[in-house]
């Protein structure tokens, strides 16, 4: 799965202020003070979610998010919204909790949590990071 955030894209690590002229690549522009500040601010970065089970893809109006502990002990965000796609479908309500698992980039010890938790003080640049095995979607 990828999801697609509303951050400046840029083609090296990011300084403030956001990249400028925007450039396309790996790295987003405060994706990583978004998920610090309580992650409210994910819903308005990923304002839409196409999630594919199976054969059926599902578009979903991003309503509200926050950080989440999830039950491995890795720091997770939860997406809650309304399926706008497939039509049958449409306006139940669907949840997506990801969780964050390993990780890569520069100084990385390969563990998400710590590596974010310790950013400051060691320096890392994460580059991926990879969902966790309690990742799950929920459409009811």
């Amino acid at each position: 799965m990828s999801i697609v955030s509303n951050s400046t894209p840029c083609t090296t690590v990011p300084t403030p202020p956001a990249c400028s002229p925007p450039y396309t690549g790996n790295y987003n522009y405060d994706s990583a003070s978004a998920f610090g500040s309580s992650g409210t601010q994910l819903a308005t970065e990923i304002p839409k979610l196409k999630i594919v089970i199976g054969t059926t893809t599902y578009i979903t109006k991003t309503t509200s998010s926050a950080v989440t502990l999830c039950t491995g002990g890795e720091a997770g965000f939860v997406l809650k919204g309304k399926l706008t796609s497939p039509a049958a479908h449409a306006g139940e309500a669907a949840k997506l909790t990801v969780c964050l698992g390993s990780d890569t980039g520069t100084a990385t010890t390969g563990s998400f949590t710590k590596d974010y938790l310790n950013i400051a003080t060691d320096g890392a640049t994460i580059a991926t990071a990879n969902f966790a095995s309690d990742t799950k979607v929920k459409i009811s």
